[in-house]
């Protein structure tokens, strides 16, 4: 795991109060309790740290688990990168 994944996880383990022992990339977000408005403070938290800007646009769908956020997350930085 990269410092980007385990800080996205650590970010949803804290803010969550779950346990870290859990395999939380694959559980649903609804599973967690998460919904779209905590997922949008994750990824305010996220633009914030990394100083990245996302657009709803770059999300063609909503992720539904940990591993979608970091998976798209990843896509679009890597785009924007090659785009800048």
């Amino acid at each position: 795991m990269n410092d980007f994944e385990t800080e996205l996880i650590s970010q949803v383990v804290e803010k969550f109060g779950l346990n870290e022992q859990q395999r939380i990339a694959d559980i649903l977000f609804s599973d967690m309790g998460i919904d779209s408005l905590s997922l949008a403070e994750i990824i305010f938290f996220l633009e914030d740290k990394y100083q990245i800007s996302f657009e709803v646009s770059d999300f063609s769908n909503t992720p539904q688990r940990t591993s979608e956020l970091i998976s798209s997350i990843r896509n679009i930085v890597k785009f924007k990168s090659l785009n800048s």
